[in-house]
């Protein structure tokens, strides 16, 4: 929705629902029943008891998850000014659940035997202003100031029969701030510097929780300073920018791998 209140002022809404729902399947050969939270067989023949530790089996993953989003700003705009404020709420309800859908033995399994099921939740609360002012015909400001609040929840059991419980609270400021200065209608200076924050993924936090040796990974943050330049005409644009970018806690490949080949993440203290 969008309606123009007045000459300068604009105001925008939006709200927006996805439904995502998938899964694939693998053979999965000689595996053992407590795998996949079944017990062992018994089977009996001329009276000799044999116990079956190990079978085949076809599995099924599924995901079926909804997002919810709603999104509003108001923006002032004049020749010299422009200002928009605003903010956003995203709710994300993930199921993630497993089953096993055919065994070499039949009778073992009860239709669509589920062996594990665990559900993520995030909740992302952001309130941001934005300005861009310019000063003649050579100088133009910005600034972008943006607060996040994230509820992040984990809770059930993974494929692997590992128990996921997982809760917590981030809360970031990120600020962003450029200058432009215009030389003449074809050769332009810009500086920009700003600090980002970003949250760990769900698969970060579910390989952290799982691993003994490792702590809950922390979130990102980034410092980030910037000078180009700019040469353009009729017939070619040239531009060159240099950039320092100053880590806290990133997030780096450790060089090991999980179960299904995702590589894992550490964070380092700067880099």
């Amino acid at each position: 929705f969008s309606d123009q209140l007045a000459k300068n002022w604009l105001l925008n809404i939006a709200a927006n629902y996805t439904h995502g729902y998938g899964y694939y399947e693998n053979y999965k050969a000689d595996k053992k029943f407590t795998a996949y939270g079944l017990p062992y067989q018994m089977v009996v023949n001329n009276n000799d008891t044999t116990l079956i530790k190990y079978s085949d089996f076809v599995v099924r993953k599924l995901m079926n998850n909804h997002s919810y989003t709603e999104t509003a700003s108001l923006k002032y705009d004049t020749d010299k000014l422009t200002f928009t404020a605003g903010q956003m709420i995203n709710h994300y309800d993930g199921e993630h659940y497993g089953n096993v859908i055919w065994c070499k033995m039949p009778s073992v399994l009860t239709d669509s035997y589920e062996w594990y099921t665990n559900v993520g939740r995030k909740t992302d609360i952001s309130l941001f202003a934005k300005a861009e002012y310019s000063v003649g015909n050579h100088w133009n400001s910005y600034a972008d100031l943006q607060y996040r609040l994230i509820w992040y929840n984990m809770s059930g059991v993974d494929d692997d029969n590992m128990l996921l419980d997982f809760g917590e609270v981030y809360s970031f400021f990120n600020p962003k701030v450029g200058l432009t200065y215009s030389v003449n209608t074809n050769d332009k200076f810009t500086f920009l510097a700003g600090i980002a924050n970003r949250e760990p993924t769900r698969a970060d936090i579910k390989d952290a929780i799982k691993s003994s040796t490792s702590d809950a990974p922390k979130p990102e943050t980034m410092l980030d300073v910037e000078l180009g330049y700019s040469r353009s005409n009729t017939l070619c644009k040239l531009a060159a920018n240099a950039y320092f970018m100053g880590y806290r806690n990133q997030l780096v490949s450790s060089g090991k791998l999980n179960s299904v080949g995702y590589a894992l993440m550490e964070n380092v203290d700067k880099s």
